[in-house]
This record gives C-alpha cells, sequence and structure tokens, in this order.
C-alpha cells in the first residue's frame, strides 16, 4: 500500500466505522488511535467528502473479514484539520482512498452517530 501525506488547514468531515458497542465509550473519551494496524497507528477512516456507496461498502466489507457483524456497525462522523494519510493503492483494492488520522480525535470533534442502514 501507498500512503500518500495529506494537509488540510480547514476542518473537513471524515466516517470512522466501528460497533455500536463502543459507542458510549467513543462519546466519553473519543477516538483512539489503532496501535495494531498494519501501516501505522492512527484513526482509520473515509473522507466524507470523497464518500460513495462503493467505498463505504470495501470498508464494511473489511470489517466483516474480522469477523464484526454488519448490523452492529455505525459511523462516527467527526471533523478534523490537519495532517492525515490517504491510501493511494488502485481502485481495485478495497483500501483505496483510506484514511489514517495519527492522533487521537477528541470528543468536541465527533458531529454525530450514524446508523449504517441512514446512508
Amino acid at each position: 500500500m501507498e500512503w500518500l501525506l495529506e494537509h488540510t488547514d480547514e476542518y473537513e468531515t471524515f466516517w470512522h466505522i466501528t460497533t455500536r458497542a463502543n459507542v458510549p465509550s467513543i462519546l466519553k473519551k473519543g477516538l483512539w488511535q489503532t496501535i495494531s494496524g498494519v501501516d501505522g497507528d492512527g484513526v482509520y477512516c473515509i473522507l466524507k467528502n470523497l464518500y460513495n456507496r462503493e467505498q463505504l461498502d470495501n470498508v464494511l466489507n473489511f470489517m466483516e473479514q474480522n469477523e464484526e457483524d454488519r448490523n452492529e456497525l455505525v459511523i462516527v462522523e467527526f471533523e478534523y484539520a490537519g495532517e492525515y494519510f490517504i491510501n493511494n493503492v488502485g481502485t481495485v483494492y478495497q483500501e483505496h482512498q483510506w484514511i489514517r488520522i495519527p492522533s487521537d480525535i477528541s470528543i468536541n470533534l465527533i458531529d454525530k452517530i450514524i446508523e449504517i442502514d441512514d446512508v
């Protein structure tokens, strides 16, 4: 995979997909970086402005491959400004245009929790 460094000076909207069971902790502490990411620590997400249904389905399929139940997944919508990495592998790869933010996301940047069926 090829992660390209990007930077935004203005807040942009991102979607992090997680399980419904994680929501109470996220609403209390914010989003913490995963330390088990194959490509480095970070909050893994997709950029809402680049979102299309196929991209969301790719994330959902990835989560299912890791034994998460699709019916238990939700979207955490949050704002972020600063440096992030975007995965620039070809469009045939499931991880194309996934984002890795190398910092925790505080609770005040989280806008809402969205049910998968509502998008």
